[in-house]
Protein backbone atom coordinates (compact mmCIF):
# COMPACT_ATOMS: atom_id res chain seq x y z
CA UNK A 1 0.00 0.00 0.00
CA UNK A 2 1.28 3.44 -0.94
CA UNK A 3 1.22 6.22 1.69
CA UNK A 4 -0.90 9.30 1.06
CA UNK A 5 0.28 12.87 1.59
CA UNK A 6 -1.68 14.94 4.13
CA UNK A 7 -0.63 18.56 4.74
CA UNK A 8 2.83 17.96 3.27
CA UNK A 9 3.70 14.81 5.23
CA UNK A 10 3.34 11.12 4.42
CA UNK A 11 0.61 9.15 6.16
CA UNK A 12 0.55 5.36 6.13
CA UNK A 13 -2.81 3.87 7.08
CA UNK A 14 -2.35 1.21 9.75
CA UNK A 15 -5.78 1.12 11.40
CA UNK A 16 -7.79 -2.13 11.43
CA UNK A 17 -9.94 -2.80 8.36
CA UNK A 18 -13.16 -2.67 10.43
CA UNK A 19 -12.63 0.98 11.42
CA UNK A 20 -14.43 3.69 9.44
CA UNK A 21 -12.96 7.18 9.22
CA UNK A 22 -15.61 9.65 10.44
CA UNK A 23 -13.69 12.93 10.46
CA UNK A 24 -10.24 14.45 10.64
CA UNK A 25 -8.80 17.76 11.76
CA UNK A 26 -5.44 19.40 11.10
CA UNK A 27 -3.83 22.02 13.35
CA UNK A 28 -3.49 25.52 11.95
CA UNK A 29 0.31 25.10 11.97
CA UNK A 30 -0.04 21.78 10.03
CA UNK A 31 1.97 19.97 12.70
CA UNK A 32 -0.82 17.88 14.32
CA UNK A 33 -3.44 15.63 12.78
CA UNK A 34 -6.43 14.05 14.54
CA UNK A 35 -8.54 11.31 12.96
CA UNK A 36 -11.83 10.04 14.42
CA UNK A 37 -12.88 6.46 13.63
CA UNK A 38 -15.87 4.31 14.45
CA UNK A 39 -14.89 0.74 15.19
CA UNK A 40 -16.94 -2.17 13.84
CA UNK A 41 -18.36 -2.82 17.34
CA UNK A 42 -19.63 0.78 17.73
CA UNK A 43 -17.02 2.53 19.88
CA UNK A 44 -15.21 5.63 18.63
CA UNK A 45 -11.47 6.24 18.60
CA UNK A 46 -9.48 9.43 18.28
CA UNK A 47 -5.99 8.92 16.96
CA UNK A 48 -3.57 11.83 17.18
CA UNK A 49 -0.48 12.23 15.03
CA UNK A 50 2.44 14.65 14.97
CA UNK A 51 4.81 15.37 12.11
CA UNK A 52 8.21 13.74 12.49
CA UNK A 53 11.24 13.40 10.24
CA UNK A 54 11.39 10.11 8.36
CA UNK A 55 14.84 9.30 9.70
CA UNK A 56 17.52 7.59 7.69
CA UNK A 57 15.24 5.00 6.07
CA UNK A 58 12.45 7.34 4.83
CA UNK A 59 12.61 10.61 2.93
CA UNK A 60 10.55 13.61 4.05
CA UNK A 61 8.22 14.08 6.98
CA UNK A 62 5.76 11.44 8.24
CA UNK A 63 2.75 11.50 10.54
CA UNK A 64 3.69 9.58 13.68
CA UNK A 65 0.93 8.36 16.03
CA UNK A 66 1.29 9.86 19.50
CA UNK A 67 -2.22 9.51 20.99
CA UNK A 68 -4.97 6.87 20.89
CA UNK A 69 -8.13 7.47 22.92
CA UNK A 70 -11.26 5.33 23.20
CA UNK A 71 -14.54 7.27 23.39
CA UNK A 72 -18.14 6.27 23.92
CA UNK A 73 -19.67 8.92 21.66
CA UNK A 74 -18.95 10.70 18.40
CA UNK A 75 -19.33 14.12 20.05
CA UNK A 76 -16.74 13.26 22.67
CA UNK A 77 -14.33 11.86 20.06
CA UNK A 78 -14.68 15.00 17.94
CA UNK A 79 -14.05 17.21 20.99
CA UNK A 80 -10.93 15.17 21.80
CA UNK A 81 -9.77 15.71 18.22
CA UNK A 82 -10.32 19.47 18.46
CA UNK A 83 -8.45 19.62 21.76
CA UNK A 84 -5.56 17.62 20.33
CA UNK A 85 -5.02 19.85 17.29
CA UNK A 86 -5.40 23.00 19.45
CA UNK A 87 -2.68 21.88 21.88
CA UNK A 88 0.74 23.47 21.49
CA UNK A 89 3.94 22.29 23.08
Amino acid sequence: MKPEIIAGAYFYLSEPAGWNLISFKIAQANDRLARVYQASYGDFRMLGYEKAPGGPQFIGEWWSETHRVLSGSLDEANQLALNFVATTD
